[in-house]
């Protein structure tokens, strides 16, 4: 991982617009935790029911590890 000093790792990264690439746009913040969505609404129609899946994901997988330990 390679990030600033003091920055963390991202958790979530989202690519909106339906592109099904990264681009090197907070990639270099990126770890092996960090999930990856890519979805097709673009920036200024993602909202909050476009959020929420995501959220709710990402939630589950963090409390899956928790529940692990």
């Amino acid at each position: 991982m390679t990030s600033l000093v003091g920055s963390p790792p991202l958790d979530v990264f989202v690519r909106t617009s339906g592109v099904k690439k990264l681009s090197r746009f907070l990639q270099w913040q990126c770890c092996e935790d960090t999930q990856i969505h890519m979805i097709d609404p673009c920036w200024p129609e993602f909202g909050l029911l476009d959020f929420l899946p995501i959220l709710l994901d990402y939630q589950r997988k963090v409390w899956a590890t928790a529940s692990k330990k």
